[in-house]
């Protein structure tokens, strides 16, 4: 079994975010550089014959180059939301018909749930295609 460095990640994180210096809310870069670091610790890059800043940044390297060489493509997706309109109505049916009726009018609710299993790609058009067309 190959040696690796038992080191902080506290650490791993600070080396990352000092090599690649993203604009990221703190959040988003914990849970990014989280994995990294996470990654990097059980990696053929974490070996006690360098020192750990450039082990971290063999192994970002090797991880910018991999990104490189993948295709980037926008794919349809769909999924539902339930929420609530407000209609103005004498009565439970009336306000159901008008909801109805004007549909395409009614501006959509800021919050709503997700219905859960309701994500899908939506193969019935073509909106599949790879970003970086020429």
């Amino acid at each position: 079994m190959e040696n690796k460095v038992i080191a902080d990640k506290g650490y791993i994180l600070f080396v990352i975010n000092d090599i690649l210096q993203e604009e990221l809310e703190v959040d988003l870069k914990y849970l990014k550089y989280g994995k990294l670091a996470d990654e990097f610790l059980i990696s053929e890059y974490n070996v006690p014959t360098k020192g750990l800043y450039e082990c971290i940044e063999d192994f970002l390297n090797n991880k910018k180059s991999e990104v490189r060489t993948m295709k980037e493509w926008n794919i349809a997706v769909e999924w539902s939301v339930c929420s609530q309109i407000e209609i103005k109505a004498e009565t439970l049916e009336e306000a159901i018909k008008i909801a109805e009726e004007t549909s395409k009018e009614i501006k959509l609710p800021k919050n709503g749930d997700y219905i859960d299993g309701s994500f899908t790609i939506n193969e019935e058009i073509d909106a599949h295609r790879y970003i970086n067309e020429e």
